[in-house]
């Protein structure tokens, strides 16, 4: 796959650098129109992060594609692993198979507004089943 999307920290503005070089135990947002280097800084900070000795990251995106995407960039650099990439819909099936052992929802129903109100309660629930993670300070 090509990976000449990849930027190093050095091609980066000094805002963008700035960003990259925040606390690792920090929650940040990121915003910026497409094709502006999000994604990319988002690798970079796991980078950094992974660099610290935390090596438990999740990406969750919203496409197959952009799950793709990533692990163009990440996995061939041995960053992270092809299952720490995920797209919402598979982290969420996964979560409440997980943690309540029931599916999500039917792959047969249409994701109309009565399943989505369940999802929500089933991952509510599978949060609250969840076993408590240390955290980063």
């Amino acid at each position: 796959m090509n990976t000449n999307w990849w930027k190093q920290k050095k091609q980066m503005d000094q805002l963008q650098r700035d960003f990259i070089d925040l606390p690792v135990g920090g929650r940040y947002f990121l915003s910026g129109p497409p094709g502006s280097g999000k994604t990319n800084m988002l690798l970079l900070r796991a980078e950094v992060t992974i660099g610290s000795g935390e090596r438990d990251i999740l990406f969750i995106t919203y496409t197959r594609s952009l799950a793709d995407f990533i692990r163009s960039g990440s996995v061939s650099r041995g960053l992270i692993e092809p299952n720490q990439i995920k797209t919402f819909h598979s982290w969420a099936y996964d979560h409440v198979l997980t943690h309540l052992n029931e599916r999500l929802v039917s792959k047969e129903s249409d994701f109309d507004e009565d399943v989505r109100e369940q999802a929500l309660k089933q991952l509510i629930e599978a949060n609250k089943r969840r076993p408590e993670s240390p955290r980063v300070s």
